[in-house]
């Protein structure tokens, strides 16, 4: 379980030094902007109230009661996919997950940003990951936490499919 624990922390350290450093540098730069490739990739300062794509905005105790469920249950997957296995994965998975919704859980909790043209200070998470496909398509604004979360659902996934498969060979 070690491991497990390993990448939570790596993965918050990530997520909460990221944000940190971005927000220092932007948050008083003029457009609260910079164009990594311009037209495709920039960080742009964003502070999401809401869950994934900014569902559930106005209701942040609902968002933090749910995570507060989801916590536990990911550590007893990942301390049950252990018992089960010798593989790393889904353990990198489970940690990958854990540790992202925990950095988004920090910011819900204790960062309160007065950003440019806000009203007021808001609580929420602090987003900068500004994706677009030129005339296509513009991805919500989003930050490591949430990179973390969306690649540890894909490894447990692309794991449970491969361990399904393995042991219906076995039967």
């Amino acid at each position: 379980m070690w491991r497990f624990w390993l990448v939570v922390v790596l993965t918050i350290f990530a997520d909460l030094g990221s944000k940190k450093y971005i927000f220092e540098k932007l948050l008083n730069t003029p457009a609260q902007r910079f164009e990594l490739v311009p037209g495709w990739l920039s960080f742009t300062l964003h502070i999401n109230k809401g869950a994934v794509w900014g569902i559930g905005g106005g209701k942040p105790v609902l968002i933090i009661a749910v995570t507060a469920v989801i916590i536990p249950i990911v550590i007893y997957l990942a301390h049950t996919s252990q018992k089960s296995g010798k593989s790393f994965l889904p353990l990198l998975g489970f940690g990958m997950l854990l540790g992202g919704a925990l950095g988004n859980l920090y910011d819900r909790v204790f960062t309160s940003m007065q950003l440019r043209g806000y009203p007021q200070s808001y609580y929420g998470v602090r987003d900068f990951v500004d994706f677009r496909i030129p005339g296509v398509y513009n991805w919500p604004v989003f930050n490591v936490a949430d990179i973390a979360i969306v690649l540890g659902v894909v490894i447990f996934i692309l794991w449970s499919l491969s361990s399904s498969g393995s042991s219906s060979k076995k039967d």
